[in-house]
């Protein structure tokens, strides 16, 4: 699984690419399949900070 740089450098390289003839169908997929990994990596990531700082909050609280 690559990060989320990785992806968006994936994502700008297919960007950037001239689509045309029988490649277009394949290419825009690819971009969508990008595109979608990229969201749910970004999801992801904000599921695990708020799982984080729920436990770090907690945490405070069982110090007090």
């Amino acid at each position: 699984m690559f990060n989320i740089e990785e992806y968006t450098v994936i994502q700008q390289a297919l960007n950037s690419m001239t689509i045309q003839g029988a490649n277009a169908k394949y290419l825009a997929a690819l971009q969508n399949k990008i595109e979608n990994q990229i969201s749910e990596t970004r999801k992801a990531l904000v599921e695990k900070e708020k799982a984080k700082n729920k436990i770090l909050s907690q945490g405070k609280k069982e110090i007090k």
